[in-house]
């Protein structure tokens, strides 16, 4: 069975902050691939709209080892105790409990420090300052 961006962790703010330096270099990696897979999918839909091209195969090659990029980086962002909520721009979860409730604490890449959460329900339009 595949455990992709499956989570079992609950960490508190601190672990959380502990664990961002890395958690920023799988993400980046995970942008990254996304970006790539992005851009061979629009240019595979174009070559196969215009008919065969030797070009089609390569692309298809590229986009497995991309695929297995991107898989890879995932797991490396939930073996941090995250979970990716959007691989675009580099949005991720953690778990945590505040005041005896299970939220998330959220984080973006372009974000210096998690210094966000909201309720496993409520997504990012919901989030609020970190108060514990």
């Amino acid at each position: 069975m595949d455990r992709l961006n499956v989570i079992t962790d609950i960490l508190d703010v601190a672990e959380v902050r502990r664990r961002l330096p890395e958690v920023r270099r799988a993400v980046d990696r995970l942008i990254e691939a996304t970006r790539e897979i992005k851009a061979r999918h629009h240019e595979l839909r174009q070559l196969e709209a215009g008919g065969r091209s030797p070009r089609v195969r390569r692309l298809r090659a590229e986009l497995e080892d991309l695929d297995a990029e991107w898989r890879d980086a995932v797991r490396q962002v939930n073996e941090l105790g995250a979970t990716v909520k959007d691989p675009e721009i580099g949005l991720v979860d953690f778990y945590a409990w505040r005041h005896g409730e299970m939220v998330f604490l959220c984080w973006r890449r372009d974000e210096l420090d998690v210094t966000h959460w909201h309720g496993l329900r409520e997504g990012f339009a919901g989030r609020r300052r970190i108060d514990f």
